[in-house]
């Protein structure tokens, strides 16, 4: 197919989706704005390959796939109210007279039967690798005299554990130093970090820099920026995002201005950081934390089951080699999820007359299941599997989409990301954007059905509407 027919096979897409919104199918009309999108997108390759490129195609494929965001953020998100940007009557900048965020280290005791280090997580074997041999070439670095510049992005599914990755190299740190220093562990969030007065956010971003350094005097710091993405994003406010990432890029930029900080990203859209954050000395350690395998899948039952579900059950002769594989295509978050749900399905069948009782009376009931311990079987767990289906699936399209307009450039350096992703078959993969029942309340035994989400969706729409 020429590269004329699959824009006009787009054309029409889009034409369909606009028919969609006006019959109020806003599900449908996103599915098509990404659907032209991606036709757009192929189209400009094709224009390409024949020897004639057609920019306009790419920009189509551009503003399609943005109108489809657009239309998502609208039916998902409700209207957020942001504080104005006010001057303040007597001199200064705006916000002047606000505290700075001051994030609170918690420092690492690596003697501590609570932390975590690497070899506690399971599986990701070469990413592990990876990351020991960089923190003990930094360590080797200092007792030369010399300095490396070391920064670390972890990056892939929601849920697979770059949060507890993190942890674990700061422990790894701790435990390097031998108790000869103190290290410390940030965990900086970007709705922490990022303020609505102008300049706030910088001052915010500085004053997490400075707290590092004060505290890793004697030792390390590790800074984790989780969500990197939301802090530097070049999405949203472009202007303002890209003062950020320089401020940022400052920040991070030599060893010896910054102390003994070790920086470490995490994300789930890594396509969406700046390029500049991604070179060696800044965060130029790309690591892809990948869902876990049925060995991890396994451990993480193992390490999760008692302690989500002792309160009220004991479970036994539960096969973890058979939940493992049943939960194929999961994350930790969703295996979790799991867990949880058996609880919440399992006490709420031993309830009586759950619908005539209030709150309080409930709450009663499940004191008095603390203490009867009931038995939990692989039964519940199939049936809890079931119905509470992994998250990954959505992420893989939503992920598939936006590469799809990703540079040739971004593709190949995050190629683990790109592989996964094209490696989902078509069954595995969602065929349009989450509801906000997903957004909202997670995906689990009570979803309702299409219709049902359909009607909630709508109505979303139009309470944001008249609010707006």
């Amino acid at each position: 197919m020429t590269s004329a027919e699959k824009a006009a096979e787009a054309k029409g897409a889009l034409t369909i989706a606009q028919s969609k919104i006006a019959a109020k199918d806003a599900v449908g009309a996103i599915r098509l704005f990404y659907e032209a999108s991606g036709l757009y997108k192929t189209a400009f390759d094709e224009s390409r390959a024949e020897g004639k490129t057609n920019l306009e195609f790419l920009n189509l494929a551009k503003s399609a796939f943005e109108k489809g965001q657009r239309l998502e953020n609208l039916i998902t998100t409700p209207p957020i109210q942001i504080a104005p940007r006010v001057t303040p009557t007597t001199g200064g900048n705006a916000g002047s007279d606000m505290p700075l965020y001051s994030p609170k280290p918690m420092a690492i005791d690596a003697n501590s039967p609570n932390t975590i280090f690497l070899e506690n997580v399971k599986g990701l074997a070469p990413q592990k690798r990876t990351i020991k041999i960089a923190i003990a070439d930094l360590l080797a670095a200092r007792e030369s005299g010399q300095t490396r510049e070391v920064g670390v992005l972890l990056y892939g599914p929601p849920g697979t554990g770059k949060t507890m990755l993190a942890r674990a190299i700061a422990a790894e740190c701790a435990r390097g130093a031998g108790g000869n220093s103190t290290v410390y562990f940030f965990n900086l969030e970007a709705t922490e970090i990022k303020n609505p007065y102008v300049g706030m956010t910088i001052k915010n971003l500085k004053n997490c820099f400075d707290e590092a350094r004060k505290s890793g005097e004697g030792g390390a710091s590790v800074l984790f920026f989780d969500e990197l993405d939301a802090l530097t994003s070049t999405q949203a406010d472009a202007k303002h995002d890209t003062e950020v990432s320089k401020i940022l890029q400052i920040e991070l930029d030599g060893l010896k201005e910054r102390g003994s900080i070790i920086p470490v990203g995490a994300t789930n859209r890594p396509f969406n950081l700046p390029f500049e954050l991604l070179r060696e000395g800044r965060f130029g350690t790309p690591i892809f934390i990948p869902p876990p395998d049925l060995e991890a899948r396994v451990a993480i039952f193992e390490q999760l089951i008692t302690k989500e579900t002792s309160d009220y059950f004991s479970y036994g002769g539960v096969d973890l080699q058979h939940l493992g594989k049943l939960t194929d295509g999961y994350s930790g978050a969703d295996i979790k999820g799991v867990i949880r749900a058996v609880v919440r399905a399992k006490t709420g069948n031993l309830i009586q007359d759950i619908d005539k009782k209030s709150i309080y009376d409930i709450k009663e009931d499940l004191v008095k299941l603390r203490a009867a311990k009931r038995q939990i079987t692989a039964a519940d767990f199939e049936t809890a599997v079931t119905s509470h289906r992994s998250t990954l699936p959505i992420w893989y399209t939503q992920v598939k989409t936006a590469l799809q307009l990703a540079p040739k450039e971004v593709r190949q350096y995050f190629s683990d990301l790109v592989a996964v992703v094209e490696a989902q078959t078509p069954g595995s993969i969602s065929s349009s954007p989450p509801p906000p029942a997903y957004v909202s309340h997670g995906v689990g035994a009570d979803m309702p059905a299409d219709d049902v989400l359909q009607r909630a969706i709508l109505e979303k729409r139009d309470e944001v509407t008249k609010g707006g």
